[in-house]
């Protein structure tokens, strides 16, 4: 039963003999402090793939780096997904993200032999 945070309604199903499950905090962004990525603000990428270490929460989806650390529908999807486990571990944890997960070492091993005959300046996005 999805109360929301009301302790007298608690109250009431203890007394009729349900167990209560404590409520952790849930949909938030994770706060980097002093972390160098922060000096990237205002990056984002459309799909990155995000991992809470040692757990098997892992999202995919934007990711935006802010001023105090990381946010975006991926960070949001895994604080939701890993609410107790990141409670547990009170709130201070590793993540892993993937920047690029649909780049594979062939498709880089393609690009190169591609791209190893061309010259920088007669290329479009240096013009």
């Amino acid at each position: 039963m999805a109360t929301g945070s009301s302790p007298f309604v608690w109250n009431i199903l203890k007394g009729h003999g349900y167990e209560i499950v404590e409520p952790v905090p849930s949909l938030f962004t994770f706060n980097l402090p002093k972390n160098p990525i922060c000096k990237l603000m205002g990056l984002s990428v459309p799909r990155a793939s995000v991992r809470i270490k040692d757990s098997k929460i892992q999202t995919d989806g934007p990711v935006l780096i802010t001023h105090w650390g990381l946010s975006g529908p991926a960070i949001l999807k895994a604080s939701a997904w890993g609410a107790t486990i990141l409670a547990d571990r009170n709130y201070e944890t590793q993540i892993l993200i993937d920047w690029l997960p649909d780049v594979t070492v062939d498709s880089i091993a393609a690009l190169r032999d591609e791209m190893a005959k061309k010259k920088v300046y007669s290329n479009a996005i240096f013009e």
